[in-house]
């Protein structure tokens, strides 16, 4: 597992996900037998593989799943494999802490920022939601894990962006935020505890459409 590529990982692991939509939607004893230690596999080889391999791929599968055309415009199939996928992923975020020292942060970065650029919430998702959200979660254990450090990762992939992609933008507000709560007493500050099904940065992405709607409006006052 350690020298698995991020390519090959995401694939076999999209076979598994689809895997347990399979039974759920057969409900076979036999197969049920066959296929209920996916998810124990996955999480091990989770435990095991690469922290930047596992991070990655799991972003990937939220993103750009390896589907074919005919499973993208299977509506509850959709909605099953990003049910699955979410699962996954509340359980990996929950250690992300404990993985970060070991995780190549500029490889997770890109990946967080193709994630930003590519995904959209699909019509009859449960918690449509919920990926964002778990994303946001991620971000902020690397800007708590880094502080201002990542200031020079984003500078070296954003050199000439100027603010005005997601990633660099969540960054720079977190950073702010986390900037302020440093000058708070202890006693005075609130459980800063990331969880990725409460949603604690709600208010930083509020700033972050105030700030594109912004930077609209002035383009298209000088485009006049």
């Amino acid at each position: 597992a350690q020298y698995v590529t991020i390519n090959t990982a995401s694939f076999t692991i999209h076979q598994l996900i689809l895997l347990i939509i399979l039974r759920i939607q057969h409900d076979d004893e036999n197969l049920g037998s066959m296929i209920e230690k996916v998810p124990e596999i996955i999480m091990s080889f989770a435990q095991y593989a690469d922290p930047t391999v596992v991070y990655c791929l799991m972003i990937r599968i939220l993103h750009s799943p390896p589907m074919t055309d005919e499973q993208r415009t299977n509506i509850p199939l959709c909605a099953s494999y990003v049910k699955e996928a979410n699962r996954i992923m509340v359980k990996l975020t929950r250690k992300i802490n404990v993985a970060l020292p070991q995780i190549q942060l500029d490889l997770l970065l890109k990946e967080i920022h193709t994630f930003f650029v590519k995904y959209y919430p699909k019509s009859g998702i449960e918690n449509p939601e919920l990926p964002t959200r778990i994303i946001k979660t991620i971000v902020h254990s690397i800007v708590i894990y880094k502080k201002n450090e990542i200031r020079d990762i984003i500078n070296k992939m954003f050199p000439n962006d100027n603010q005005q992609s997601t990633l660099p933008l969540l960054i720079d507000l977190l950073l702010e935020q986390e900037n302020e709560s440093s000058s708070i007493p202890l006693h005075a500050q609130t459980d800063r505890s990331i969880h990725p099904l409460s949603d604690p940065l709600a208010d930083t992405f509020g700033r972050i459409n105030d700030l594109k709607h912004l930077v609209e409006k002035q383009e298209n006052m000088l485009k006049r």
